[in-house]
């Protein structure tokens, strides 16, 4: 391998470190075949040590695999993980959108659309209400399972040993509003279980609320959620018949989409 100055630690220089891994991981992906250290030196215009130590951090996590006998590097069977992933959140996410938009114009409110992913929940579309309000959510956000309408789904209706984990705490606070007791969120749970829907008034942030109700799938396992997200003054923490109605109507529409089985 030729020498090389090693890369610098600082935040600039990791990101740029990152950068160069997934460019790696892009190269080979399209390369069609297994390609050397020398190759992809040589294709990415940077020294071999460099990409070596690319190559091994990213073998040690299965991303890519070195050939015992060709010593050449291609994708890892970790990739094999994301294909249904991604799909899933690919099909929720087209499946969604005219739903979303439709909510939105009804009830001038933002309508977010999450996907479930084990014991995370992650913001995946948002169309915003036309409203001068606006309330801050980006695509790609983790939420808070104990503290928003969209979690509190999760742990109700997901994979129990979340529900569990969870519960032993610690429930961290956002504010005052914010549900820290075990006991109290199991019993809100039970309550979400029987209604089908959930609220999180001021949970998460003071003055916001979101109604939330749950998507399913296949053998009707939880795979996301939808919610409506507006001020308290126009998402009250009791929530109008009609808004209730709708998205849970929403949920199901987007649900069916989805080959749900009852």
């Amino acid at each position: 391998m030729d020498s090389e100055t090693p890369e610098k630690t600082s935040s600039g220089q990791d990101i740029q470190s990152v950068l160069q891994s997934l460019k790696i991981l892009e190269y080979l992906a399209f390369a069609g075949a297994p390609m050397g250290v020398t190759e992809l030196a040589t294709a990415l215009g940077v020294g071999k040590a460099r990409v070596f130590r690319h190559l091994r951090t990213l073998a040690s996590a299965g991303y890519v695999a070195q050939d015992s006998e060709s010593e050449k590097y291609g994708l890892g069977n970790r990739w094999a993980l994301f294909g249904p992933a991604i799909n899933k959140q690919m099909n929720l996410s087209s499946v969604s959108k005219d739903v979303m938009r439709s909510l939105a114009d009804r009830f001038d409110l933002t309508v977010v659309v999450s996907a479930v992913e084990g014991t995370r929940l992650t913001i995946l579309e948002i169309v915003r209400a036309n409203s001068t309000v606006e309330v801050v959510a980006r695509t790609g956000t983790d939420l808070a399972l104990h503290s928003t309408a969209q979690g509190k789904l999760l742990l109700a209706f997901g994979d129990e040993s979340a529900r569990e984990k969870v519960l032993r705490g610690p429930l961290p606070e956002s504010n005052e509003f914010t549900i820290t007791d075990p006991g109290v969120l199991r019993e809100q749970i039970a309550v979400i279980r029987e209604q089908g829907w959930a609220v999180a008034p001021n949970e998460s942030l003071v003055g916001i609320n979101a109604l939330a109700a749950p998507i399913f799938g296949p053998q009707g396992r939880l795979i996301g959620t939808i919610a409506l997200l507006g001020s308290i003054q126009y998402v009250p923490a009791k929530p109008s018949i009609e808004h209730v109605s709708a998205l849970v109507d929403a949920a199901f529409k987007i649900s069916r989409s989805l080959k749900f089985d009852r």
